[in-house]
C-alpha cells in the first residue's frame, strides 16, 4: 500500500497487547510502544478526528489514546503548579544579591526528570534519527525550564524592586512609551512580568483543553516532552505552530526577553556573578523557544503543510519581530556589560544613564 512500517506484530500478538494495555494499570503507558506505529502517508488511513496522530488500523480505539493525553493534560498542570509555588517561595526566602535557593531549581528536575525520560524510552525504538532524537529532546527540556526559570526571573524583580524601581521609571519617561509613565509607577516592572506570566500561562491551558485539533503531539511540545514531535505524525501541524505563536511566543517569550533585559541591567551592579549567569541562562532558554517556532514555521511553510491558505502569512508576519526582538534583547545585554550604570534605549539607539 506504499506505507513504510517499522516492526510487524501477528494479529493474535498485537491484539493480545491491545486487551492487555486496557487493563487498568500504572504501566499502561509502558504498553503504548505495543501499538503505536508512525505512518508515512498523509492521504490513507485518515482519522475521524483531525488532529490525532495515525495509527495502524487495529491500533486501540480513540479512547484508549486519550489515557495518553490525560496523563500530559496532568503533566502539564503539575508543572504550572510547581513553578509558580517555586516563584512565590523564591520571591519569599530569596535575596537580590543570590537570587532563589539552589534547592527550588532541584526540586523542579526532580519533578519533571521521569515524564522526560519515560517518553524518550518510550520512542526510542520508532526514532529514525536517533542523534536528531535526542536532540529534540534536549531542546524540549531546555523549553520546558524556560518556563520555570521565568518564574524565578520574575521573583528576582521582586526582591530587587527597591533598588531600580526609579530607574525603570526614569528610562520610560525617556523613551517613546512616556505616556505609560503613571502606570509604570504603579505596576512596577515585576508587575508587567507577572501579568504576561500568568496570562500567557491562562493562554496556553485554554487552547490544550478547548482546541478540537489539540493532540499528543502539540501537548508534548507544550510540556516539553519533544519527543513525540519527532516521531509522530499529525494533521494539520500548523495548529500546534500557531497556537504556540499565539500562546508562548508572543505572551510569553517575547514580553519576558523584554524585562528580562531591562532587569539584567538595572540590577548588574548588585548581583553576584552567579546570579548574572542564571539570568543569562534564562535568556538563552528564551532564545531556544523563539528560535525553534521560527525553524518549526519555515518548515510548514516551505513543506506547504498547512490548512489555512492564511497561515503562512501569519506565521511569515511573526517571525521578523521574532528576529528584531532577540537582537534588540542581546544587544542589552552586551551593553550591561560594556557599560555598567547606563541602560540601552531602542528609541534613541544609544545608552542613558540611569
Amino acid at each position: 500500500d506504499g506505507r513504510t512500517q517499522g516492526p510487524m506484530y501477528s494479529h493474535g500478538a498485537l491484539r493480545s497487547a491491545v486487551l492487555h494495555t486496557l487493563e487498568p494499570t500504572p504501566l499502561m503507558f509502558a504498553k503504548f510502544r505495543n501499538w503505536y506505529h508512525p505512518l508515512t502517508s498523509t492521504e490513507e488511513n485518515d482519522d475521524d478526528k483531525p488532529g490525532f496522530a495515525y495509527l495502524l488500523p487495529d491500533a486501540p480505539p480513540n479512547d484508549e489514546r486519550e489515557r495518553i493525553v490525560r496523563f500530559l493534560h496532568a503533566f502539564l498542570i503539575t508543572i504550572v503548579v510547581c513553578s509558580i509555588t517555586c516563584a512565590g517561595v523564591g520571591a519569599k526566602l530569596g535575596t537580590c544579591k543570590h537570587g532563589s535557593s539552589i534547592w527550588l531549581f532541584g526540586a523542579f528536575l526532580g519533578i519533571t526528570s521521569f515524564p522526560v525520560v519515560w517518553h524518550g524510552w518510550l520512542l526510542w525504538g520508532w526514532a529514525k534519527s536517533k542523534p536528531m532524537f535526542v536532540f529534540a529532546i534536549v531542546v524540549g527540556v531546555a523549553e520546558l525550564n524556560d518556563y520555570f526559570v521565568d518564574g524565578q526571573q520574575w521573583a528576582q524583580a521582586y526582591l530587587c524592586d527597591d533598588l531600580y524601581h526609579d530607574k525603570f521609571v526614569s528610562q520610560i519617561k525617556q523613551s517613546w512609551l512616556f505616556m505609560w509613565t503613571p502606570v509604570v509607577k504603579v505596576i512596577h516592572l515585576h508587575g508587567y512580568m507577572l501579568i504576561w506570566w500568568l496570562f500567557s500561562t491562562l493562554l496556553q491551558v485554554f487552547f490544550l483543553f478547548t482546541v478540537h485539533e489539540v493532540n499528543v503531539v502539540t501537548l508534548g511540545n507544550f510540556t516539553g516532552l519533544a519527543g513525540f514531535q519527532k516521531v509522530m505524525r499529525t494533521k494539520p501541524e500548523a495548529v500546534t505552530v500557531v497556537i504556540r505563536m499565539v500562546s508562548v511566543i508572543i505572551c510569553e517569550n517575547l514580553p519576558t526577553l523584554w524585562c528580562q533585559t531591562l532587569l539584567f541591567q538595572y540590577t548588574f551592579s548588585h548581583t553576584s556573578a552567579r546570579m548574572k549567569r542564571r539570568q543569562v541562562l534564562s535568556l538563552a532558554l528564551s532564545t531556544i523557544s523563539v528560535w525553534k517556532f521560527c525553524v518549526d514555521a519555515l518548515k510548514i511553510v516551505i513543506t506547504c503543510n498547512y490548512g489555512r491558505w492564511t497561515t503562512p502569512f501569519v506565521l511569515l508576519s511573526a517571525m521578523p519581530w521574532c528576529f528584531w526582538a532577540l537582537w534588540f534583547c542581546w544587544v542589552r545585554v552586551m551593553f550591561a556589560y560594556i557599560c555598567p550604570g547606563h541602560a540601552y534605549n531602542f528609541s534613541t539607539m544609544s545608552c542613558v544613564e540611569l
